[in-house]
């Protein structure tokens, strides 16, 4: 009969810190969820001298655990804690997209808003929209209405407005819509009336609303270009050139330089025992991106403290369970010059590197840093390519674009974008060779988005 520590029931749960080794008092622990294939690894280090003193042995031991290393591999999910170990990875926080107001001239023929002047395209990573994006249009006159009556609760499921069919506005088959700060999804609508099935929608909050608030239409792009955005089969108004602004629920994460931490605490059910390890930062992430199947992502974390006990005060919360992601989906794309190659890509994998390593200060019984080096983002990919005209571009070095969209069965969306990468191994081709395998590939900075890399997070499940 196998004994009661190969039977523990494992709970691992984390709290994100403000500060370097300095858990929260009273931390709500967001639980990591073990699922099959999900493994929290840790290893502990002891110091030993390396100074040679009278009081003091060579080697030996001087204190406790100086510092840790784990790993954690994980599915792809929009859970706390991951979001929390994505920006850890690349030093940054999420933002809303945030695009300057711009005008444009609507057009319900093809459904179109065409800009005067500018480009949709040529925008930093904070400020560009890309295929997919459910955007909402304030400033325009005859692209949206207004509420009928205020709305003075948060459960109610139906609005009252000044006109919806005589501007044609709104889908008859149901779609969002946005009042001040929220988020309705409807199902139906009449001339002046709107059927409601979710308040609060896509990660908004319920509220109230005074009478006359602009209700906004989400149109969702379905194909754009530098000066274009095409909505598809969402309605459209024809409408002269307007002052508009855009919102959306889509959110950025760029590599900045803001460090993120976080705690592990880790419980064994049956022998009653936590552990505490302390100062977490991710050094290397692994993405793993198949054609098929789901996306998986193996964190390597290097932290400050090591302990045996429960932080006072902590308690485990319920993640936010959402079903994995799978890569290679709609959206995904790799362009040259602004144009597809005649090819597919398959089976992405790619690994951000911050190059960091534990440091022990002087007379420091535990690490007390972690030196900072330059992140490095290079991956490889499967190429399928149809003709030689494309590998010879690649051979030149020319860079390229890639964009891989991950999706869950929830509607979410992880968008992956290297605004500029350049291909750093690529066999050379022979006649009748067309499948480029394992292709490599390192991301470079761009000055247009910004950035080498970029995440985008797209709540559309709820």
């Amino acid at each position: 009969m196998s004994d009661a520590a190969s039977q523990s029931q494992q709970s691992v749960a984390f709290v994100a810190e403000s500060t370097r080794g300095t858990t929260p008092s009273n931390p709500a622990y967001t639980y990591n969820r073990i699922r099959t294939g999900t493994t929290f690894t840790v290893t502990k280090g002891f110091e030993q001298s390396t100074e040679i003193r009278s009081d003091r042995e060579p080697g030996a031991r001087i204190g406790g655990v100086s510092g840790w290393t784990g790993q954690i591999n994980s599915f792809l999910c929009r859970e706390t804690y991951l979001e929390q170990l994505l920006k850890s990875t690349l030093s940054g926080d999420y933002a809303a997209l945030a695009p300057s107001a711009v005008t444009v001239a609507w057009d319900s023929g093809g459904k179109t808003a065409t800009r005067s002047s500018g480009s949709f395209t040529a925008q930093s990573a904070a400020n560009r929209f890309e295929v997919g994006d459910l955007l909402f249009a304030a400033g325009t006159a005859a692209n949206q209405t207004q509420l009928n009556g205020a709305v003075s609760d948060t459960t109610g499921l139906s609005l009252t407005v000044d006109t919806v069919d005589a501007t044609t506005v709104l889908n008859s088959g149901g779609g969002y819509i946005k009042i001040d700060n929220e988020i309705m999804k409807y199902s139906a609508r009449t001339s002046t009336s709107i059927t409601l099935t979710q308040r609060g929608a896509l990660g908004t909050t319920a509220a109230t609303h005074l009478d006359n608030a602009p209700v906004l239409v989400g149109r969702e792009i379905t194909a754009m270009t530098a000066t274009v955005l095409t909505f598809g089969n969402d309605t459209v108004a024809t409408e002269s050139a307007v002052s508009t602004t855009f919102t959306t629920t889509t959110r950025i994460l760029v590599p900045g330089t803001t460090r993120y931490f976080g705690t592990f605490e880790q419980e064994f059910g049956d022998i009653a025992l936590f552990e505490i390890f302390k100062g977490g930062e991710v050094n290397t992430a692994q993405f793993n991106m198949p054609t098929s199947g789901e996306v998986t992502i193996d964190f390597n974390v290097l932290g400050t403290r090591y302990a045996t006990g429960q932080v006072s005060g902590s308690t485990y919360t319920a993640a936010a369970g959402r079903t994995p992601f799978a890569a290679s989906v709609a959206g995904s794309s790799l362009t040259i010059n602004g144009s597809a190659p005649t090819g597919c890509i398959t089976n992405v994998q790619f690994s951000a590197n911050n190059n960091r390593a534990l440091k022990n200060g002087v007379g420091e019984q535990f690490a007390c840093f972690v030196e900072e080096g330059t992140r490095q983002i290079d991956g490889t990919m499967g190429l399928y390519l149809v003709d030689g005209s494309n590998q010879t571009i690649f051979q030149a070095e020319t860079r390229s674009r890639l964009r891989v969209t991950a999706a869950s069965a929830d509607l979410d969306e992880y968008d992956f974008i290297w605004p500029r990468i350049v291909f750093t191994d690529l066999p050379r081709q022979v006649d009748g060779q067309s499948f480029v395998e394992n292709a490599s590939f390192s991301a470079e900075y761009d000055a247009t988005a910004l950035t080498a890399f970029y995440l985008r997070s797209r709540i559309l499940g709820g």
